[in-house]
């Protein structure tokens, strides 16, 4: 499995602490005989607490064999400033409501 880093966000939490998005297009190349990959999205989050970082990360399933749609997709991500907990949610959203991916 291979990741691909595809955005980051650097913002500041409801108590002023650093936090880091990280958007990543991951790659498993599952049929290594016809060398067909598959596509997933991961999102990772630290945040400081002044002394410890505290890391959340979410990936989804495998999405499609489209590197394009799925790297569409982290594209609408990051510019939404998508975190971890919502991801999986989110990709649902896009799939069930067909916004052009497909």
């Amino acid at each position: 499995m291979k990741r691909y880093l595809k955005g980051n966000h650097d913002l500041h939490d409801e108590k002023n602490r650093n936090m880091q998005l990280s958007y990543y297009l991951v790659e498993d190349t599952r049929d290594k005989e016809e060398n067909r990959s598959l596509y997933s999205i991961q999102i990772t989050k630290k945040r400081d607490h002044g002394g410890w970082m505290e890391t959340e990360e979410d990936i989804t399933p495998a999405l499609s064999d489209s590197k394009e749609m799925v790297e569409r997709m982290i594209e609408k991500l990051v510019k939404g400033v998508v975190t971890p907990v919502s991801l999986i949610e989110i990709v649902d959203d896009m799939f069930g409501e067909n916004l052009g991916f497909i």
